[in-house]
C-alpha cells in the first residue's frame, strides 16, 4: 500500500512493515486535523462517528471533529460499555444501518474499537438481523497451536468487513491494530473471540495529549496491557522468529520507561508517545496470529466480573509467570534482560529492592507495576469469594489461549491455583 503523500509535520508509516497492503499509524499533527486529511484521502463523506461518553461530556474533542468534519458526519454514537456487551454492539449495527455510512471513526477506548469491529462485520452481512445473528460469528478454536488467523468463521457465508475505518485511541491495549475482537455474551457473561482478517483499522492515529484526558490510571492499567502483550510473546514456547522477539521486546522498553516516567511528569507528550508507539510494537505478535497464554486467557474473562481491561492483566501477568518458571524461565530471561538492560527502568527497579540476579520476573512485573500504582490483587479489582473464583475458574476454560499457554491448562483445578496466588 503506498504511503499517502504527508502533511508538513505529519508522519505516517503502516502499522506493521509485514502489513503493508493495509493499515496505516499517523502522528505528529493534531488529531482532528489527520482524521479530516486521512478522510479527504479515502474519499468518504459519510461518516458515522462513536466516541467516548466521557470525553464527549468532559472535552471538546468532539467539537473538535465536528468542526473539521462538518456535514461528513452524518451520525454519533457515545459510549460502548466496558468489555463490549453484544446488546452495545447490536445498538451500534442499528444506529450505523439507519445512517448508511462509508466510514466510522472511533474516538475512545478499547470496549469502542471493539464494537465497531464487529458492527463492521454486521455491516457487511445483512442477514445478521438480531443479537443472536452474532452468535453465528464467533470463533471456536480448539487446536493446541491455533494460529488464530487460520481458524474459520463459523458460518462460510459471513462476508469480510468493507467499511472503512479510523481509529483514535485514547488508551494503550492497542486493539485498533489487530483483527480480533472480545464481545461479552450477556446470556452466560462469556467474553466472545471475533476474528476476520478484515476488521482491523484502515488508519490509527495518535495523539499524546489525549492521553491527559483520561484519567492516569486508565493509561497506566492499558499500558500494562500492553506489556502483558510482550511479556507473553516473549515467554512463549511457540515463538522463534527473532523479528516478532525483538518486536516484543522493544514495545516492552518503550511502554514500561514510558509509563515510569509518566508517573513523574503526566505532561511529558514524549513519553507518552513512546508509550503510544510500543503499543503498537507489542501488538505486533498478535496481529500475526501468535497465540499467547493464560494471562490473556484468565484476562478476557475476568474482565466481565467488573473489572477494567487493563487491571486484568495488573493482576494475574505477573501470577502466570510465576506459574510457568519451571517450564520456561529461558524463555522469560528475554523479557528480563530488555528491561534491566535499560538504565532507567533499572534504576527504579533497583530503588524499590529488585536484583536482576536475584528476582524473576514475576517479582519484577510486580514491582513495576506496583510503581504505576495498579491493583496486584483479586480482592483489590471486587473479586472475591469460592464461588466467584470457581465462576472464574469455568469461565476462563472456554479459552483458546488455555491451550497455548506454557504449561497447558486444561483444568478448573490449575486455574484457581493461579488465582489463589493473587487472591488477596
Amino acid at each position: 500500500m503506498a504511503t499517502p503523500k504527508s502533511l508538513p509535520g505529519e508522519i505516517t508509516r503502516p502499522s506493521f512493515p509485514w502489513r503493508e497492503e493495509r493499515g496505516l499509524v499517523s502522528y505528529g499533527l493534531p488529531f482532528s486535523e489527520l482524521a479530516s486529511a486521512h478522510v479527504e484521502r479515502f474519499g468518504k463523506t459519510r461518516i458515522f462517528a462513536v466516541v467516548s461518553a466521557s470525553l464527549a461530556k468532559n472535552t471538546d474533542l468532539l467539537q473538535s471533529l465536528k468542526t473539521v468534519l462538518g456535514e461528513k458526519i452524518v451520525g454519533v454514537h457515545l459510549g460502548v460499555k466496558s468489555h463490549t456487551p453484544w446488546d452495545d454492539v447490536w445498538a451500534l449495527v442499528v444506529e450505523a444501518r439507519e445512517c448508511d455510512p462509508d466510514l466510522i471513526l472511533t474516538l475512545g477506548g478499547g470496549s469502542i474499537t471493539d464494537a465497531v469491529k464487529a458492527v463492521s462485520l454486521c455491516l457487511a452481512n445483512p442477514h445478521i438481523d438480531s443479537i443472536d445473528g452474532l452468535s453465528s460469528i464467533w470463533v471456536k478454536p480448539s487446536s493446541k497451536d491455533a494460529n488464530l488467523h487460520d481458524i474459520p468463521i463459523n458460518s462460510s457465508e459471513i462476508k469480510p468487513a468493507s467499511i472503512k475505518m479510523i481509529n483514535i485511541p485514547t488508551t494503550l491495549s492497542a486493539g485498533e491494530y489487530s483483527p480480533y475482537c472480545g464481545v461479552t455474551d450477556p446470556r452466560d457473561n462469556i467474553k466472545r473471540m471475533f476474528v476476520h482478517n478484515s476488521i482491523f483499522a484502515d488508519v490509527v492515529i495518535l495523539h499524546p495529549e489525549l492521553g491527559t484526558t483520561v484519567p492516569e490510571w486508565v493509561w497506566m492499567s492499558s499500558g500494562v496491557r500492553s506489556i502483558d502483550h510482550c511479556v507473553e510473546t516473549l515467554a512463549s514456547l511457540l515463538v522463534n522468529d527473532e523479528e516478532v522477539i525483538t518486536c516484543a521486546q522493544k514495545g516492552l522498553v518503550l511502554v514500561a520507561r514510558g509509563l515510569l516516567k509518566l508517573r513523574k511528569d503526566p505532561n511529558d507528550h514524549q513519553s507518552r508517545l513512546d508509550t503510544q508507539i510500543g503499543s503498537n510494537y507489542a501488538i505486533d505478535s498478535i496481529c500475526r496470529g501468535i497465540p499467547l497464554g493464560g494471562s490473556h486467557a484468565i484476562g478476557h474473562q475476568l474482565g466481565p466480573f467488573g473489572v477494567a481491561h487493563g487491571h486484568t492483566s495488573c493482576v494475574i501477568c505477573p501470577a502466570i509467570m510465576k506459574y510457568n518458571a519451571s517450564v520456561n524461565s529461558e524463555r522469560q530471561k528475554l523479557a528480563l534482560d530488555a528491561l534491566w538492560n535499560d538504565d532507567f527502568i533499572a534504576q527504579v527497579l533497583s530503588n524499590r529492592g529488585l536484583s536482576s540476579g536475584r528476582n524473576d520476573l514475576g517479582d519484577t512485573l510486580d514491582g513495576l507495576f506496583r510503581e504505576y500504582g495498579m491493583p496486584r490483587t483479586l480482592k483489590e479489582v471486587g473479586v472475591e469469594g469460592d464461588k466467584k473464583l470457581q465462576e472464574l475458574a469455568t469461565q476462563t476454560l472456554t479459552e483458546a489461549w488455555c491451550q497455548t499457554n506454557p504449561i497447558p491448562i486444561t483444568t478448573e483445578t490449575q486455574v484457581l491455583e493461579i488465582l489463589r496466588a493473587v487472591e488477596g
